[in-house]
């Protein structure tokens, strides 16, 4: 059977015809159903395209509550909390552009973790979305958007033991002992020391024999005085260290040959430049001088502590190192400031604090003569004496050696004081010693030399007080706001203490519930003076105790291998240290203190 083939033509055009119909018919549906979907497609879109927009606003006006609960937190921070909601409100309708957005600022936080706790600010925000598509399809045309932060303040470190004030102090340098004490041997100041020996008393009880004696005694005194003064000049000279360096090389100076441990922090808002804790510089001058700084060029000195907190840069980071062993780097550089910790403390006078003796005119010089100082004068007057007045004076020979060898002082209201003992011998009653002047030779407000003993005290130096001529207090100028510059680059120490020997304790004011509690020397916030104590023969753990602040001003201390009671609280300081010595103070300066947004 023969088949016939279709003819190409043919063929083509029946293909043709088939698909042209299959393609009609489904070009139909799509349309059909493109009419039918477009209005779900474009509330889809409209759908994708508000959400996020929503949560772009979201997120915009959450940051912007974050930056409001952080703002208000830094305000409580700054103990200035009384303009929490207009601080907030300010943060987000100036600073992030949402000024139709409601705030309320709550503190403490009305919910959470935190509810109650004074040291932290909740923040909530409130705001509207307004749809730009969804509503064209009957959506919601506005949508509610409430945001939520809180933020407080918490400590970051151990309190501390060093607090170092002055941001940018101005070029200091100070002499060395020797030169600062050599006109200790004026003649005025010896007659001055002769004539508060008080020996009156004692010879009065004998006219016979004080009208013989009592100008050979006088001459002795005199010499002897002198004697004294130079065999302490000598033990300065040979006992005290110097350092042929400027005062500030940085605004706290780790020197000598040892280390410095401190039992806790130490805080430095010395704002000069260097470097942090992993190199890299920091400040607005990284080379010389820095923040923090240990011995220039020869590095024979460390400091170790709990935590070292500094607003500038320090010299070498590897110098800085934890308390223990194994330990974490404690330095943190190109930190905040901390705030003064004693900014409130009120002086001794304005408080009240005051007892005792009340004379601002009178400039205390004391000389308290060794047991063999005090023999060779009253052997030299008995050799002088008659066969007859030498019983007579054997009467008084013991009294007034005991007024010669030791003097106690009582607390009060001085212009100035200086003493020297050079083997001991003086007390100074528990109590405050307020100095409102200084001395007109030495120009020195406070002077101690020698192994004295002084427990339970507090130097307050002031030159800003009043009295009135009867010595009752009138007035004291306040301490706010920074002094005037000192205008010189040498300039002499208000307070010198140097106890020369082993043997000598000085502890601060021991009044638990009083404000001034612990305080050794507090020295008037407008005063620059520097404060020396040359205190590497106080060798004993309690030998010295307490506090010393001076706002404005420098602390230069020289210690050796011995552990202190003791923290600071200055413009500036500089320890030098020989070995190790540790400052572990049994009550710290409080901890330092940042913001964290927590929720």
């Amino acid at each position: 059977m023969i088949h016939s083939l279709p003819r190409s033509g043919e063929h083509d055009s029946s293909t043709f015809c088939v698909r042209r119909s299959r393609r009609v018919c489904r070009e139909g549906k799509i349309l059909v159903s493109m009419a039918i979907l477009l209005p779900t497609l474009l509330a889809f879109t409209g759908l994708v395209f508000d959400g996020g927009l929503i949560a772009t606003d979201q997120w915009v006006q959450q940051h912007a509550t974050d930056s409001a609960a952080t703002a208000a937190a830094l305000n409580v921070l700054s103990g200035q909390s009384d303009q929490l909601s207009s601080i907030a409100t300010d943060v987000v309708a100036n600073g992030h552009s949402l000024p139709s957005t409601s705030v309320v600022v709550h503190r403490p936080p009305s919910q959470g973790a935190y509810q109650g706790d004074m040291k932290y600010v909740e923040v909530v925000t409130t705001g509207t979305y307004g749809s730009r598509f969804i509503n064209l399809f009957g959506g919601l045309r506005e949508h509610p958007m409430v945001t939520r932060s809180v933020a407080g303040v918490d400590s970051v470190n151990p309190g501390a033991a060093i607090m170092i004030l002055d941001p940018d102090p101005a070029p200091l340098s100070i002499a060395d002992l020797p030169t600062l004490l050599q006109d200790l041997g004026h003649l005025e100041l010896r007659s001055l020391a002769v004539n508060q020996y008080e020996l009156g008393s004692i010879l009065d009880a004998v006219p016979l024999l004080s009208a013989v004696i009592d100008g050979m005694l006088q001459n002795e005194l005199l010499q002897c005085t002198l004697d004294a003064t130079t065999d302490v000049l000598d033990e300065v000279a040979s006992n005290t260290l110097t350092l042929h360096l400027p005062a500030l090389t940085a605004g706290l100076e780790i020197e000598g040959l040892g280390c410095l441990e401190v039992d806790g922090s130490v805080h430095v808002n010395n704002a000069w430049g260097g470097v942090d804790e992993r190199g890299r510089c920091v400040g607005g001058d990284p080379g010389y001088p820095n923040a923090v700084a240990c011995m220039p060029l020869l590095s024979t000195t460390r400091l170790k502590a709990e935590h070292i907190r500094v607003v500038g840069g320090v010299d070498r980071e590897h110098l800085y190192l934890p308390l223990d062993d194994g330990g974490h780097c404690p330095l943190q550089a190109n930190r905040a400031p901390v705030p003064n910790p004693l900014e409130s403390l009120p002086s001794p006078l304005m408080l009240g604090a005051v007892s005792g003796v009340s004379a601002p005119e009178t400039d205390i010089v004391g000389v308290t003569l060794s047991a063999s100082g005090a023999e060779v004068v009253l052997d030299e007057i008995l050799g002088g004496l008659s066969f007859l007045l030498k019983p007579v004076f054997d009467t008084v020979r013991d009294p007034i050696e005991h007024k010669l060898c030791n003097t106690t002082y009582s607390p009060g209201v001085y212009r100035s004081m200086t003493v020297i003992a050079p083997t001991g011998g003086v007390t100074f009653e528990p109590g405050v010693y307020v100095i409102c002047g200084k001395n007109p030779v030495t120009e020195i407000s406070l002077c101690l030399l020698g192994p004295i003993q002084a427990e339970g005290v507090l130097f307050y130096i002031t030159d800003e007080a009043s009295f009135d001529s009867d010595g009752n207090f009138v007035e004291e100028t306040s301490g706010d706001g920074a002094p005037g510059s000192h205008g010189v680059t040498n300039i002499v120490p208000s307070v010198v203490i140097a106890p020369l020997l082993p043997g000598g304790k000085l502890t601060g004011l021991n009044s638990p519930g009083n404000p001034l509690n612990e305080m050794l020397i507090f020295q008037h916030p407008t005063d620059r003076r520097p404060i020396v104590m040359e205190c590497q023969q106080l060798l004993g753990n309690n030998a010295l105790a307490g506090t010393i602040y001076a706002k404005w001003g420098h602390v230069q201390l020289v210690a050796a291998s011995a552990e202190l009671d003791l923290k600071i609280a200055s413009g500036t300081a500089r320890v030098v240290t020989v070995g190790t010595t540790r400052l572990s103070p049994n009550n710290l300066f409080p901890a330092a203190q940042d913001v964290f947004l927590v929720e």
